[in-house]
């Protein structure tokens, strides 16, 4: 059955909303049309460190890729990183940044990242992590406002990307049977990778399927699609986790800008329920009660304008009752999800 894959769906949305915002967080705005030159920009980079899919055969429960660690908080080059990497064929994975020296290089050992990214705060870790690798991984350091300098062997992100090109990867075609991998956090025994092939990925998910439920594999009609989209997903839950990545990746496949809160290294109700208003935010993704009742804390001491907001989505945690039912009052969200099934539905 053809599948479609992220990197060639991302091209043609691109292509045919440039000028539309698709990634907002602080007082940074990106165009798709800007967020398409710098994901080709990390794709040639990593290209040019040797990086990409190997030839050869492989058992299915191996990768045939290179693999890129995204070791970073949530930001606009956490969603580059994913995307840069599909367009040279690289197989990213996450990165829990709370884990110390040990787990991290334990995580290395496992995934073996022929090239890691990272921001800057990250970079004493880093260095000590890459010294327990048998072949040195191409580094590539974020500026975070930490004041970290470059770990040895790093390369300044924003200057690498300055200096590459910003063509699509000569000779690369991307393919639904190429891998992002999800590594598990650990809490039953050592981190797990999971392979995930983004066709799969796409239309589970990602939510690539029509209102019957059928899988969406044709490209001409996803990009229609994403044109007719209008939604704005205020994406709070780290994206080292399977939750926060498919829900910022969902709604690009969609077509939909994807914002951030101003924090993003911990949960500041206030913060993300401001920027929620302030941005006008459609969608906004929840863990269980961790979030929710912050939510409800913040918005009960002082509410917002969230009318903009359309759907509430949970998953990973559970919500209980009365946390549930405050979210539901405090913002009026138009459908509650939790664990992609729906709860409750109701107009205005």
């Amino acid at each position: 059955m053809p599948q479609l894959d992220l990197a060639t769906l991302h091209e043609a949305v691109a292509a045919a909303i440039p000028d539309r915002e698709c990634l907002v967080w602080r007082d940074r705005r990106m165009t798709w049309r800007e967020v398409t030159d710098r994901t080709r920009r990390l794709a040639n980079v990593l290209r040019a460190h040797g990086l990409g899919r190997r030839d050869g055969t492989h058992e299915p429960w191996e990768s045939p890729h290179d693999h890129l660690a995204l070791y970073l908080h949530n930001g606009p080059e956490y969603l580059e990183g994913l995307v840069g990497a599909h367009k040279a064929r690289v197989a990213p994975f996450n990165v829990n940044y709370r884990y110390v020296d040990d787990e991290l290089a334990q995580l290395f050992g496992d995934a073996r990242p022929r090239a890691i990214l990272y921001h800057a705060c990250f970079a004493g870790q880093v260095e000590r992590a890459v010294k327990r690798l048998a072949e040195p991984p191409l580094l590539l350091q974020v500026e975070d406002g930490s004041g970290a300098p470059l770990a040895p062997g790093a390369l300044g992100y924003e200057e690498a990307l300055a200096a590459a090109s910003a063509e699509p990867p000569a000779g690369v075609r991307p393919d639904a049977g190429d891998l992002q991998i999800l590594y598990t956090g650990g809490t039953t025994g050592m981190p797990k990778g999971v392979l995930w092939r983004i066709g799969d990925l796409m239309h589970g998910p990602l939510g690539m399927r029509r209102r019957d439920g059928s899988r969406l594999t044709d490209l001409d009609e996803a990009v229609a699609r994403a044109v007719r989209g209008e939604h704005r997903v205020l994406v709070a839950p780290p994206m080292m986790h399977g939750g926060g990545t498919w829900s910022a990746l969902g709604g690009w496949c969609g077509g939909a800008c994807v914002i951030f809160p101003h924090r993003v290294d911990g949960l500041d109700a206030g913060d993300l329920l401001d920027v929620a208003e302030r941005e006008r935010a459609t969608r906004m993704p929840l863990v269980g009660d961790a979030f929710a009742r912050p939510i409800v804390d913040a918005l009960e001491r002082r509410p917002r304008d969230l009318s903009s907001l359309r759907t509430l989505l949970n998953s990973a945690a559970g919500i209980s009752p009365g946390a549930s039912g405050g979210c539901w009052n405090c913002c009026r969200a138009r459908t509650w999800w939790t664990s992609s099934v729906r709860l409750r539905a109701a107009s205005r």
